[in-house]
């Protein structure tokens, strides 16, 4: 058995046990269809695009029995300040295996990774996961992660968004946007987005409401990680990611431009996370909008306290 810490493409034998273990996994997309997901034959270039990111993989006798994914990543806290954080995503392990046999090297690897990099960290579960982190943490030396928070991942389809047009002016530079972000972020926990440039097939496009009340990145995960329908079709859908606002009106009307924007560049869909108690609202303002909502929960350690989450769906 082996336990390997990769930060670069893996060699093609690795590859192709990442590759058969990941067809083993799907996931509800509505009522009665489902998906998969593929990462690049880089498979760590999807956690490089959100920071200093390291997979761990456990393999024995050429099948990869599970995966976690570890980043550090910055966090801006309520106050406005910044922090270093450790995201935790990608955990998954063979069906039927047991949990102290694949997640716990597994875990304690990734512990062992972070501890000297961070001393909180985070993740994203979406709701209906049939193994939440409490079950495989708080013990043998791994922080005890609880439920912080929740957000609603949005699925628009961007065909009903009407003809509403971007504004020329409401296009920025990237560092202005982050700039942005970090105002309209006060009294929230905001991830900024990593980088999107290296995941994105398509040019990231920055964009601030005219008001200035709300902020967002256009963007896809071609180049490092695509939703696979179970018939083999590619789902073709875009991210509005970096989307922090001030007012429901203004996040709904960024919203909506920016699906008519990813409508006009070939994407019927359009992922967006919000934290889940704005959704009812900033979804009653998009009416004629037809939207999808998978609801999810942020667990964590060491980041306690109050205040609303803006992730990026194109992170999770």
């Amino acid at each position: 058995m082996t336990l390997h810490a990769i930060t670069e493409a893996p060699d093609r034998n690795l590859q192709k046990a990442l590759s058969a273990f990941e067809r083993q996994f799907v996931y509800p997309l509505g009522a009665d269809q489902y998906f998969r997901i593929v990462h690049d034959s880089d498979y760590p270039k999807f956690s490089r695009a959100i920071g200093d990111g390291c997979c761990f993989v456990y393999e024995d006798l050429g099948a990869v029995l599970g995966t976690v994914s570890a980043t550090i990543r910055p966090l801006l806290l309520p106050d406005g300040s910044e922090i270093r954080v450790a995201y935790i995503c990608d955990v998954k392990m063979v069906p039927g295996a047991r949990r102290g046999f694949v997640l716990l090297p597994l875990m304690s690897a990734v512990v062992r990774w972070c501890k000297q990099r961070a001393v909180s960290g985070f993740g994203v579960v979406m709701d209906g996961t049939a193994v939440l982190p409490p079950a495989y943490t708080g013990r043998f030396g791994i922080p005890s992660f609880c439920a912080v928070s929740h957000v609603n991942v949005l699925k628009i389809d961007t065909r009903s968004a009407g003809d509403s047009k971007v504004d020329a002016e409401s296009f920025v530079k990237e560092n202005d946007l982050r700039q942005t972000l970090k105002m309209l972020g006060l009294g929230s926990y905001v991830c900024p987005s990593g980088l999107p440039l290296l995941r994105s097939s398509i040019t990231p496009q920055w964009l601030v409401q005219q008001s200035g009340n709300a902020c967002g990145c256009l963007e896809d995960t071609v180049r490092a990680k695509q939703l696979i329908k179970t018939d083999g079709m590619p789902i073709k859908c875009a991210h509005l990611s970096s989307f922090v606002y001030k007012n429901m009106a203004a996040a709904a009307r960024l919203i909506r431009n920016a699906s008519s924007l990813a409508f006009a560049q070939g994407y019927p869909s359009l992922f967006v996370s919000l934290p889940a108690g704005d959704s009812a609202e900033i979804c009653s303002l998009l009416s004629g909008v037809k939207i999808a909502i998978a609801p999810a929960t942020i667990y964590g350690f060491g980041l306690e306290g109050p205040g609303n989450w803006f992730i990026n769906s194109s992170e999770i």
